[in-house]
């Protein structure tokens, strides 16, 4: 009975049988990351995703990880008392390895061994970009290509920034990854993502006017990198032709046991 009970008061401070409480970090702290695929949660929450656009999705992707094994970080804006997501939050700690807090998406991870990388969230044009440009800085391409999956059910992003291709604050009009891209062409879904997320104009990551002011560090530069844009499982574009590669995936919550 006393071994029972001990076991029960580890597992409670564990966060619950057979689920290890997350590791939780600030944004510049320096974490090391060693395998070679994750899935990456940006701010997955009806405080920007008001109607729910990519609720049943997240949690969809999430337990698909959960069920192939494969780690999972979550970038969260701030938390309850007792540590844990606000309710907001499409996706609980629970099962997630790494929980990074962070106000606009900016991290400091490292991922020397990294080939792939799911992610979801938003918004695209501002945080989740800010976490994929900092997945990219935090990246040494020795094992080759990095392939990041944009998966589409799951990130939201404001139609007004998709269509006018013009930076305003997210707010106008939430939408789905899906459904922004829907009625475009390849030429236009690259564009696209050459506006708000590959930066062609100013050759960095993302718009500078969503860049975290809190997170002070030197703008990436694109001309770094190569990055081939996939789409429908075909090349649709490849922007510059640096050294490191970054192979670009839009793919569907429905076709990820396709990928691995």
């Amino acid at each position: 009975m006393k071994a029972m009970l001990i076991c029960a008061i580890t597992a409670f401070f564990l966060g619950g049988y057979g689920h290890a409480r997350a590791s939780v970090i600030d944004e510049s702290s320096d974490h090391l990351l060693n395998e070679e695929a994750y899935v990456f949660f940006s701010h997955n929450s009806s405080l920007w995703d008001r109607k729910l656009t990519t609720k049943l999705a997240s949690r969809k992707l999430k337990q698909w990880a959960k069920s192939i094994d494969l780690p999972m970080i979550q970038a969260v804006h701030s938390f309850k008392k007792d540590g844990t997501n606000h309710d907001s939050y499409f996706i609980t700690q629970k099962d997630i390895a790494t929980v990074v807090k962070t106000v606009g998406g900016a991290h400091d991870l490292k991922t020397p061994k990294l080939q792939r990388i799911f992610l979801s969230g938003g918004y695209l044009e501002w945080c989740l970009c800010e976490s994929l440009r900092d997945i990219a800085r935090g990246s040494d391409f020795s094992a080759g290509p990095v392939n990041i999956y944009l998966v589409f059910e799951t990130i939201y992003t404001n139609s007004y920034n998709i269509w006018v291709h013009r930076p305003s604050y997210p707010s106008s009009r939430t939408i789905a990854l899906t459904e922004a891209v829907k009625n475009l062409n390849h030429s236009q879904v690259s564009s696209m993502l050459k506006s708000i997320v590959f930066n062609t104009k100013e050759n960095i990551f993302c718009d500078i006017q969503y860049t975290n002011r809190k997170y002070k560090k030197e703008s990436l530069k694109l001309s770094e990198f190569e990055v081939e844009i996939f789409k429908d499982s075909k090349s649709i574009d490849i922007i510059g032709s640096g050294k490191k590669e970054i192979k670009v995936h839009l793919i569907s919550v429905n076709d990820l046991n396709k990928v691995i």
